[in-house]
């Protein structure tokens, strides 16, 4: 293989990876699934203040016999600055990963395996980079190539370019450089976007009925009013930060709704952001919009104990998983009374694990009533020694980070959606017809592909008699009543729902288009993204606009490159390939 050998000499004798930096020829890598491998990146957070650090974590699915890589990243240089970069690959400690390589607004990041073996396959994370904010605004940070090379030194070139922006306040309030931003008489002045728990707030000792030690912080209105009129105007989310200083097992912080009535109507992407030791909740103001004037919102965060927690360990090895958190209990109160959701908006809070972990075999869960772990849409960056687990939740609930039991599907072996399959099961999302088996080629019914959205979805099943043909003791009844209430799903003209017959490949783009509104993003597209499909006409015209939508985001193709086969009936294998993409479309996972 041809190659330029400048390279070779600046890693020394790794020739693999200089062959990959460089490749002479093209030799497409072969995978195991039919599908091509796709790559992307996903951020820690999507909002921080300047001087604080973001990871931008580079992954690949359905990549085969990946035996080193080079990866390519650009990012605003005005707004942010490169920190540092380190390999995630499998085994990265035994390879030889390259110093990285600044070239403008460009870092490219370099690793290989060392010695004879085949590559790694199916889904992984290849690296991460971290960048510190220093300017205020929104910054891009666009994965723009990635090289691989397979144990047989032939080269694949991705260019499909994957782009995540980050948001960044300006942390000195509209003051000067470094340390604190100083008033017009020459004195320090408080940040105005973060609040003291000494000085901005009352804080006292209680306890709850059980006897856990309560650390209650009343945050004062008028404080809290003054930090939100500072992020008020800025073009993006403005975040207000409350950092609680205690150890207590069990933190409440009481938030005056009048403080946060101006800030809700002027600026709906305001966050109040609340951290205590490794948990972080995001309370958009947004969410409290139309509340009495004269509420108190209150944000709970607690760690589960004793029978509690116990149970909750015990349906986790069970289940085959292992715990990386303890348990926390997120709930928010008005007035007193519990506020389970907010209409449908999705919440963000974060959870850390004290070492880097597989983002493809880890997830975030919450615990039903029943103690049944249940996935929960979460994106997982790795930062240096830790892991930050960024969940995604439309209702509150407790909440941990496990990682599952690997999958054995014999019938999997070779398939073309093995690889997606494995990473939903993983999540805890799709599960086999036994223990052993999947039956990828199996046509999925209506009922249970309503019950895979809801589940990815993260929402709670609620029992609804809304169709004729669900009972209230079918399997299926909560996660159909579920996706009625949430919008995926609407039903015949008859009223009935039609649970067990086979879904079509109409129906289930239908869905899935329902499925990414209701999980905050608008599908866009058009007609034109169907023309080249000869068999267009037999798409139902209820799911024209469901069609071009799903593939124009890339979450559907056809079952060839001219047919769209609306009308035949869909597999689980195509389901669980189809949910995989929806939820990297939404960032619900990596």
């Amino acid at each position: 293989m041809k190659q330029t050998i400048g390279f070779l000499n600046r890693v020394l004798l790794i020739c693999l990876l200089c062959t990959m930096a460089f490749p002479g020829k093209s030799a497409t890598v072969a995978a195991a699934a039919a599908e091509a491998p796709v790559y992307g990146l996903t951020l820690s957070t999507p909002q921080m203040s300047v001087g604080g650090d973001v990871v931008a974590s580079v992954y690949g699915t359905n990549v085969s016999d990946v035996f080193g890589y080079e990866v390519v990243v650009a990012y605003d240089t005005d707004r942010l600055a490169f920190k540092g970069a380190g390999s995630l690959f499998p085994g990265a400690a035994a390879g030889f990963t390259v110093s990285p390589i600044l070239s403008g607004n460009q870092v490219t990041i370099a690793f290989t395996k060392i010695g004879q073996g085949s590559g790694e396959s199916g889904n992984l994370s290849l690296n991460s980079l971290t960048f510190t904010a220093k300017q205020a605004g929104t910054a891009a940070i666009t994965l723009l190539s990635v090289k691989v090379i397979n144990s047989k030194s032939e080269a694949a070139l991705w260019q499909g370019q994957s782009a995540a922006s980050v948001t960044i306040s300006d942390s000195s309030g509209g003051g000067g450089g470094g340390g604190s931003p100083a008033s017009s008489n020459g004195s320090p002045v408080a940040d105005a976007t973060k609040l003291d728990m000494t000085t901005d707030a009352k804080v006292t000792q209680e306890k709850t009925e059980g006897g856990q030690p309560v650390t209650k912080v009343a945050v004062d209105g008028d404080k809290l009013r003054k930090a939100l009129a500072a992020v008020v105007g800025q073009s993006a989310s403005g975040i207000v930060t409350l950092e609680v200083q205690s150890g207590d097992p069990v933190v409440r912080v009481e938030l005056p709704v009048s403080a946060v009535a101006d800030a809700a109507g002027q600026q709906a992407n305001a966050i109040i952001q609340i951290k205590q030791e490794n948990v972080t909740y995001h309370l958009p103001v947004s969410v409290l919009k139309g509340l009495s004037q004269n509420g108190v919102v209150s944000v709970i965060i607690a760690k589960v104990s004793g029978e509690a927690s116990q149970a909750v360990l015990s349906e986790t090895q069970k289940a085959g998983s292992q715990s990386l958190t303890s348990p926390i209990d997120f709930s928010v109160e008005l007035n007193g009374r519990s506020v389970t959701d907010f209409n449908g908006a999705y919440v963000d809070r974060t959870l850390s694990v004290s070492s880097t972990v597989d983002p493809n075999q880890v997830t975030a869960v919450w615990v039903d009533e029943n103690n049944t772990l249940r996935f929960i849409p979460s994106v997982i960056a790795n930062n240096g020694s830790r892991a930050v687990i960024t969940i995604h939740s439309p209702h509150n609930s407790i909440y941990t980070v496990v990682q599952t039991k690997p999958p054995v599907f014999a019938d999997l072996q070779h398939h073309w959606a093995q690889g997606d399959v494995e990473l939903l099961a993983h999540k805890l999302i799709v599960s086999g017809v036994s223990e052993n088996a999947f039956a990828p080629d199996r046509p999925i019914t209506r009922a249970e592909f309503a019950a895979l959205l809801v589940r990815a979805l993260g929402l709670e099943e609620m029992p609804q008699t809304v169709f004729t043909d669900v009972q209230a003791s079918d399997w299926f009844a909560g996660a159909v009543g579920t996706a009625r209430k949430a919008g995926l799903v609407s039903g015949y003209e008859d009223q009935s729902f039609r649970p067990n017959d086979p879904i079509t490949r109409e129906q289930m783009v239908t869905m899935i288009v329902r499925a990414l509104k209701a999980g905050g993003q608008e599908a866009q597209g058009s007609g034109a993204s169907l023309s080249g499909f000869s068999d267009r006409a037999e798409i139902a015209d209820w799911a024209q606009d469901a069609a071009a939508k799903s593939i124009s985001a890339g979450i559907v193709q056809g079952t060839s490159g001219t047919t769209f086969s609306a009308k035949q009936q869909a597999t689980r294998a195509e389901s669980a390939v189809m949910l995989k993409r929806t939820l990297q479309v939404l960032k619900f996972i990596n």
